[in-house]
């Protein structure tokens, strides 16, 4: 028995959301949005809500230092970032500097226990990510499998986007699962 909860883009605002987050009993949450990544600070990086129903008033950045907190006592399994720049690492140089290996969202998510995460390197077009994840979910569905899953979404989006790198964007994290 699976229970499917939607919030529409017009109710997903930084309060609902951060809200239902705090609550949060999922098991899978998948967040289709826009992310962003701060290279310079990624513990900055984060999802992108707007701040009133029905994308009125400003655009309100969920960063990772506040959703890794949101996610770290919850019963969240797998954490599906399906937004640009979701499994954006920081620079080499950033690594060296500041010793930390604090990658941005992906890496923010996994640190805040959750055992799996999903995430897009580098920005691609809403088209792609739907697709992507349409091939994800059914393979999930078909053998329960995250890696199986992931390879088999990437076969898709090779064999129909053959002329973009798109299909090598997506990156999975798992542990302990």
């Amino acid at each position: 028995e699976c229970e499917l909860f939607v919030v529409p883009s017009s109710a997903a605002t930084y309060d609902h959301v951060k809200n239902l987050l705090e609550n949060n009993h999922y098991h899978i949450v998948h967040y289709a949005g826009h992310g962003f990544h701060d290279e310079n600070d990624p513990d900055e990086s984060g999802l992108m809500f707007w701040e009133r129903p029905n994308r009125e008033g400003r655009v309100k950045p969920l960063p990772i230092h506040i959703l890794a907190k949101l996610l770290q006592y919850s019963g969240t399994r797998f954490f599906f970032l399906s937004c640009c720049v979701g499994g954006r690492n920081s620079p080499e140089a950033y690594l060296r500097l500041t010793g930390q290996d604090f990658h941005g969202i992906l890496t923010g998510v996994i640190k805040a226990g959750v055992p799996a995460a999903l995430g897009y390197r580098w920005n691609l077009l809403d088209v792609d990510a739907y697709e992507f994840a349409v091939a994800f979910y059914q393979n999930l569905l078909d053998y329960l499998d995250l890696d199986l899953a992931t390879f088999k979404a990437r076969q898709v989006l090779q064999e129909t986007k053959y002329h973009t790198e798109t299909w090598a964007s997506p990156i999975l994290v798992a542990q302990n699962l």
